[in-house]
């Protein structure tokens, strides 16, 4: 037991904002403690909000991200060259980051693969819904693409890291192409995808033309 992970939150310029660590007690259970920096050390609290994304320094000059959930998952993404970023306190917390620095960027969303809880909700794919929404307001708006858990082969709550372990192979070439085939087959969001959908079902014959009864409608 004790801390399993240490992740530093900068500005752009690399001054640390936010620390949170990574706990895991005796009994297995994990769970997260953020702290501020203060002097030469920290102390255990929030920083302010908005509370800045995973990475900062590392994305800024990157044109391709991927937004993951976790500190763990972003760094398994760059460890093998693929940049990506997370947002502080998990799933449900993305409207209390600073999402500006990805404004323009073409934008990859990996929920985690989260089973329908008591309320109907997965809370891995509400929470990337939301940080979309918020990504779609910037300006420029970054470009967005829907990575679909449900299509990865992943065990319930799996992420980024157990697609790695069950796909990725043994070097960081075969997980560089195992990357880029999920990121190839994501789905495209926004206006867009929205018209070719629509085209799509016009081909397919999903949709089609209605005669109207105009010759009984009056002025």
């Amino acid at each position: 037991s004790g801390i399993n992970g240490e992740y530093v939150y900068t500005n752009e310029d690399g001054v640390p904002l936010l620390y949170v660590f990574r706990i895991i007690d005796a009994l297995g259970k994990k769970t997260f403690q953020q702290a501020s920096p203060h002097g030469n050390g920290f102390v255990r609290k929030s920083a302010e909000k908005p509370w800045p994304i995973y990475r900062r320094m590392e994305i800024q000059d990157v044109d391709v991200i991927v937004v993951v959930e976790g500190e763990k998952c972003a760094d398994a993404l760059a460890a093998i060259g693929v940049q990506a970023t997370t947002s502080p306190c998990g799933a449900g917390n993305g409207k209390e980051a600073n999402w500006s620095p990805l404004a323009g960027k073409t934008v990859y969303l990996w929920p985690d693969n989260d089973s329908v809880d008591e309320k109907g909700i997965r809370k891995g794919v509400d929470h990337m819904k939301e940080v979309a929404s918020i990504l779609e307001e910037l300006e420029p708006p970054a470009t967005l693409f829907w990575i679909d858990c449900d299509e990865l082969d992943l065990p319930t709550k799996g992420d980024v890291v157990d697609f790695l372990e069950r796909h990725g192979g043994g070097s960081i070439e075969s997980k560089r192409i195992a990357i880029a085939s999920v990121l190839e087959t994501a789905r495209g969001m926004g206006p867009a995808e929205e018209l070719r959908q629509h085209l799509e079902s016009i081909v397919s014959g999903a949709r089609a033309v209605v005669d109207m009864p105009w010759s009984i409608l009056s002025e």
